[in-house]
């Protein structure tokens, strides 16, 4: 699993000051690198590229449970739940730091295609085995 620290900017709300539906987007994004940099594939570096292959997000869904606040710092935790051949899915979920309260729960469900055809392809082993390490 992993987690990262981040806080409800000013861009991220909505007119009530209340962090805007979209916005947890932006904070699953920041997650999910984090979760291939630790695979020992950053984007920064091209890596799953390397293998010949992109992960394309085909399903996103998302629960909100409590408001998050300007200011608010939170806490984004992300797992994955499964593998399959050729897809995986991360569940991820938003907590307020102060009082722990579960501000939303998601998931993605991400697939492994050929560089060239952008035809499903089996996620490599390399990646395969380095996300195993994260499934919850």
């Amino acid at each position: 699993m992993i987690v990262v620290h981040d806080r409800v900017r000013w861009s991220d709300c909505d007119p009530a000051g209340i962090l805007y539906f979209g916005s947890y987007v932006r904070l699953y994004e920041i997650a999910e690198t984090e979760l291939m940099r630790a695979c020992g594939f950053p984007y920064s570096e091209a890596g799953i590229e390397a293998l010949g292959a992109w992960i394309l997000r085909v399903h996103y869904s998302a629960d909100f449970l409590a408001p998050a606040r300007l200011d608010d710092e939170v806490d984004v935790e992300l797992w994955i739940e499964n593998i399959g051949r050729a897809s995986f899915e991360q569940h991820f979920q938003v907590r307020r730091s102060s009082d722990g309260v579960l501000t939303m729960t998601g998931r993605c469900t991400t697939v492994c295609v050929d560089r060239i055809t952008t035809r499903a392809m089996s996620i490599p082993q390399q990646l395969r085995t380095a996300l195993e390490h994260h499934i919850r």
